[in-house]
């Protein structure tokens, strides 16, 4: 029979079908697998150039970082990053020092005011008294952080040496102007006065042995020679100061000035004492217009104490880090708001037969050493005077 012969062709077609159709599976697949590897390479090189541009933008922002740091940490304004319950998110060098030099900053009433407020604020002042009564001037400025809810920029910047040079130059043009006309006014005084003086002395010489008239020519000479004080005074204000710094012990100039005025002050009945602070404390000032300026406080402190119980006067000295303050405090009837605003102005004066420019001679005379002179008292508790200046660092 032929029906076997024709399966068996039939087995050996399908056959080749099958391998045929395997063998072009096997392609396609080995095909696709290719196919599979080139992509796989393509994403993993597009996989190594993200983590590179990836890398590349952490090291970018971690520069970009590191500068904002260095920025913020080298800004003489203290910044702080709020939140929105006014809690410290960051700050930067300059506000971790105000928040030591003012451990209440957080709790003054000019601060709460402003955090209070909900928008933006700008230049808004500030001022900070120091634990020696000395006061810091801010300019404040709170912004509102783009892309940070809630969070606010609190930016306080110190103007206190600014606003003390803005004034200082603004006193200089006053006192320059004003001594122009002291002067010349003076000039022209000065020589009738002599003349005067001169006429008297020759008018005692020809009189002598006449008591009556000999005893007005001595009160009217005492008196033209106290008008001749008057216009020297006047004529030494108006000069221009040249100071010849040189570094000087503070010890030995308060020591001196102490001394200078111990014998006055013992006439008056006014204890005078030295309270020593730092040992080596110096400073680079001209020591003749220095010593003037503390011996005319001196002064001033004994006719304030003179008459009254208990009369004492205290010289002492301090240091700070950068600064070498030097004090005179006397224990007499002090000193109302107005008289403390006014006294260093030229011609103010509180005391009769005065003319007011011994104050005001003495804060130009700081003020030529980049220093402050300051004053603070109260009425019944007596008067301290405060110089401030620069520390000279030892040798």
């Amino acid at each position: 029979m032929e029906f076997p012969v024709v399966n068996t062709e039939i087995d050996r077609r399908r056959q080749q079908d099958g391998e045929t159709r395997t063998s072009d599976l096997n392609a396609s697949l080995l095909r696709a697998f290719e196919v599979l590897q080139q992509q796989a390479r393509q994403l993993e090189e597009a996989h190594q150039r993200l983590e590179r541009r990836l890398a590349e933008a952490h090291l970018e922002l971690a520069q970009r970082n590191a500068e904002l740091a260095a920025i913020l940490a080298s800004m003489e304004e203290a910044v702080f990053l709020l939140n929105a319950d006014n809690a410290i998110k960051e700050q930067n060098r300059a506000g971790e020092e105000l928040q030591k030099l003012f451990p209440t900053f957080w709790e003054h009433e000019h601060i709460r005011n402003i955090l209070a407020q909900k928008g933006n604020i700008k230049d808004q002042e500030l001022t900070l008294s120091l634990p020696d009564g000395r006061e810091k001037i801010f300019i404040v400025n709170l912004s509102r952080v783009t892309g940070e809810e809630g969070s606010r920029l609190l930016v306080c910047r110190d103007v206190t040496d600014y606003r003390a040079l803005r004034l200082r130059v603004e006193r200089e043009d006053r006192l320059r102007s004003l001594g122009q006309v002291a002067a010349n006014v003076a000039h022209e005084i000065r020589n009738p006065l002599q003349a005067i003086e001169g006429f008297l002395i020759l008018l005692r010489r020809d009189l002598e042995g006449e008591t009556g008239p000999i005893g007005q020519i001595e009160r009217i000479l005492e008196a033209t020679r106290r008008l001749n004080s008057v216009v020297s005074n006047l004529l030494g204000f108006a000069r221009d100061l040249r100071i010849t710094p040189q570094r000087l012990a503070v010890q030995g100039l308060m020591q001196d000035v102490l001394a200078q005025i111990q014998m006055r002050a013992n006439a008056m009945q006014v204890h005078v004492e030295l309270e020593c602070g730092p040992p080596h404390s110096a400073c680079a000032i001209d020591g003749i217009l220095m010593r003037q300026v503390l011996l005319n406080l001196v002064h001033n402190a004994i006719e304030a104490c003179s008459g009254h119980a208990n009369a004492r006067i205290t010289l002492s000295w301090e240091e700070t880090d950068t600064e070498v303050i030097l004090r005179v405090r006397d224990n007499g009837p002090g000193m109302n708001k107005i008289t403390q605003q006014r006294i260093f102005e030229p011609f103010f004066t509180s005391k009769s037969g005065g003319i007011g420019l011994g104050l005001a001679l003495c804060r130009r005379i700081v003020d030529a050493h980049a220093g402050q002179l300051t004053v603070d008292s109260r009425e019944g508790e007596g008067a301290c005077f405060s110089i401030c200046l620069k520390k000279e660092d030892a040798p």
